[in-house]
């Protein structure tokens, strides 16, 4: 495993996978066997729009020396910082957010740690249930431990790592215990508590959704996939992701279509077909309502 820049992140960086226009990305890493940490670094501009980004694992990240504001919502709920040293800020787990950055250009790390590793320390070191286990959202998380360990980490992965894995194996253990240790998140999330999808029909489920995209996806199917009945999948789902199965569907589907307009010539009425819309005015007008901008005109944007 090396530690390179990169024109185009793996998959499951959602947003940044295709960054909107203005957003550099500088270095990243990723494990495909999820045995440690996956990070990217990326620079933003003075001024974003608001994105929605979505991860299955909590995230840390390390805005370097900030000097303006963010905006972020979660749960339909805004907040609102100023920003003006070294700060860090928690995502928790399967959380759809919307945020945009207004002041100086601005490096970020993003620190994605393996849900089921944390999960795993959490239930052999601190007697937790796995199901118990997810995180408040911080716009600021105050933890001198947390910060001082991922502007370490920021300043070692700018430089090449002949030997990486240990690196990383190292970090992501440190990263855990700080993160479980610490006061400042608020650990156990009601919503996560009872009446969700064990993590292991939630992972078939989600692989499921994202191999499928292009095609049409029946509830029941998925339901019996999940081993529930259509019932119990709606509100279990619901319960673990925080969006019903279909939300959480056509977002997927915009990301991919954002993803083939900015890093492809594929034609919009073909990239409609591959995010499982038969209409390509359908398509349009879903597009239009997510980023604000018809499929055409975003493309042009990455020019």
């Amino acid at each position: 495993m090396t530690s390179v820049a990169t024109p185009i992140l793996p998959s499951g960086f959602d947003w940044y996978s295709a960054p909107p226009p203005g957003v550099e990305q500088l270095y990243s890493h990723t494990d495909p066997l999820r045995q440690s940490i996956s990070w990217f670094v990326h620079r933003l501009p003075g001024q974003t729009e608001g994105v929605t980004d979505f991860s299955r694992d909590p995230v840390i990240s390390l805005e370097v020396d900030p000097n303006g504001s963010i905006e972020r919502c979660i749960d339909g709920q805004w907040e609102e910082a100023t920003l003006i040293s070294d700060t860090l800020t928690l995502t928790p787990a399967m959380t759809a957010c919307d945020w945009r950055w207004s002041g100086d250009p601005l490096e970020i790390l993003d620190v994605y740690i393996p849900f089921e590793l944390l999960q795993a320390a959490w239930c052999e070191y601190f007697g937790g249930k796995a199901s118990e286990l997810n995180f408040s959202p911080k716009l600021r998380l105050d933890d001198p431990a947390l910060l001082f360990l991922m502007k370490s980490l920021f300043h070692t992965l700018r430089q090449p790592q002949r030997k990486a894995r240990i690196l990383y194996e190292i970090a992501t253990q440190h990263l855990i215990v700080a993160l479980l240790n610490s006061s400042a998140p608020a650990i156990s999330s009601p919503k996560w508590a009872r009446g969700t999808l064990p993590a292991r029909a939630l992972r078939k489920v989600l692989a499921y959704i994202e191999d499928n995209l292009a095609e049409e996806m029946r509830l029941d199917m998925i339901a019996e996939l999940a081993g529930v009945s259509r019932f119990h999948f709606l509100r279990q789902f619901k319960a673990s992701v925080g969006q019903t199965p279909h939300r959480y569907i056509m977002q997927r589907r915009m990301v991919r279509a954002r993803d083939l307009l900015l890093s492809s010539d594929v034609p919009v009425t073909e990239v409609a077909i591959h995010c499982g819309f038969g209409d390509a005015s359908h398509f349009a007008d879903r597009f239009r309502d997510t980023y604000k901008v018809s499929p055409t005109q975003f493309r042009r944007s990455r020019v």
